[in-house]
């Protein structure tokens, strides 16, 4: 786990090598999750709606479950650990030039008896027993997160990172999230009411439809002279079209003549 900039804890199992990462993150519990690959050309990260929720709200359930590429903020916390190949992280703890350790305390590991290092700016967990492995290690300068567990990866998971995030731009193309902000829904309203209406209530038929770039969400509300008659849920995608219906008493029902005048109106409404 790795302090959050905006509060809180982010939980991180990631398996690094000379050619990149992969891994889960999460949040809240485990509510909030996220997978993420990493390679020199950049991450890749595809989270649920809880995850966004943190730092993009209004866009929350636009980028759910879906790839997006160099994800920004949303992997500051563990940059360093992405780059924390075996090399790296031997180069990182034995510093330049190479550290002076001072054992602190003993302390366990995940049911592993090992030793607390300090150097005077981080500390190191190693084992108790010869040839003393590395069982955790500072990824950051405060004293407050404590110390990374690390751990071999099994053949089988080093070997699932290779080609992990290029594979994913190759096939699912995703957008950087920037693009993905950026994008809006442009939606157009058509409201065709009944040609004549002579009838107790009187139809109104409501068309929308997106030409922007990004889904168009909330609700629809439909007003028959001032009076909202009608509510329907939003979720049109960029090039569709959605067709809605209303009815509202007619106001001339029953006089010679009646016609049904009606001022209809309708709106988006974002909720």
């Amino acid at each position: 786990a790795i302090a959050a900039t905006d509060g809180g804890q982010i939980q991180f199992d990631l398996t690094v090598t000379a050619d990149g990462a992969s891994g889960t993150l999460s949040r809240d519990g485990g509510r909030a999750t996220a997978e993420l690959l990493w390679d020199p050309s950049g991450a890749v990260m595809r989270a649920n709606r809880e995850w966004w929720l943190y730092h993009h709200p209004t866009r929350a359930d636009d980028l759910a479950n879906s790839w997006v590429a160099d994800p920004l903020t949303e992997t500051q916390e563990i940059g360093q650990v992405l780059r924390l190949h075996p090399a790296a992280l031997a180069e990182h703890v034995r510093g330049e030039p190479p550290g002076r350790w001072a054992a602190l305390e003993q302390q366990l590991v995940d049911g592993r008896a090992g030793i607390v290092l300090f150097d005077g700016v981080r500390r190191v967990v190693v084992g108790s027993d010869d040839p003393h492995p590395l069982l955790a290690v500072d990824v950051t300068a405060d004293s407050i997160t404590a110390p990374v567990q690390v751990s071999r990866p099994a053949d089988e998971e080093a070997t699932a990172v290779v080609g992990a995030a290029a594979r994913v731009r190759q096939e699912a193309a995703p957008r950087t999230l920037t693009q993905l902000l950026l994008e809006r829904p442009k939606v157009e309203i058509q409201i065709q009411p009944e040609p004549l209406c002579t009838a107790q209530n009187c139809n109104v038929t409501v068309v929308v439809t997106n030409s922007g770039t990004a889904p168009a969400r909330g609700r629809l509300e439909i007003s028959a002279d001032g009076k909202v008659v009608a509510n329907h849920p939003l979720d049109v995608h960029p090039g569709q079209v959605a067709t809605f219906t209303a009815a509202a008493p007619n106001p001339q029902f029953a006089q010679p003549g009646a016609t049904g005048r009606i001022l209809w109106e309708a709106r988006a409404v974002d909720d």
